[in-house]
């Protein structure tokens, strides 16, 4: 069996439905949250065309929402680690294509790392590798 290495230096949270994320400045693209940790973050969202990787490197920012609780975070620095395709869905008539980006985080200032804090706190249900163990 091969073993992976897992870069990730902070432990990531699944995070409840309803968490989203906004990209900008370049494209105001909104997707759902499946992860975060003090790291760095991934959500899944649907792509109206085909991803550009110029278009990636004009966004620069993230900000955390989640109406339920009605939190929203500051502009999060981030850059774009990963942006791959994931099963589709909208059927034969409309198909579209989803996908799962991963960016980690830039430098956090202490107010930003705290409402990152905060938002695992309040949003999260488990460790990632504690859903993915409880699956088996």
């Amino acid at each position: 069996m091969e073993r992976t290495f897992e870069r990730r230096q902070h432990e990531r949270f699944r995070v409840e439905d309803g968490s989203l994320a906004m990209l900008w400045p370049a494209s105001s693209k909104i997707g759902q949250i499946v992860d975060i940790g003090m790291g760095g973050l991934a959500f899944r969202y649907t792509a109206q065309s085909k991803p550009k990787n110029s278009f990636a490197e004009l966004e620069s920012e993230i900000e955390l929402i989640c109406n339920r609780h009605r939190f929203k975070s500051d502009a999060l620095p981030i850059e774009t680690v990963s942006d791959l395709e994931i099963d589709g869905c909208g059927g034969d008539l409309y198909p579209r294509e989803q996908r799962r980006r991963g960016f980690k985080f830039g430098p956090l200032t202490d107010e930003q790392k705290s409402q990152v804090q905060l938002f695992i706190q309040r949003h999260c249900m488990a460790t990632a590798s504690q859903q993915i163990q409880g699956a088996k």
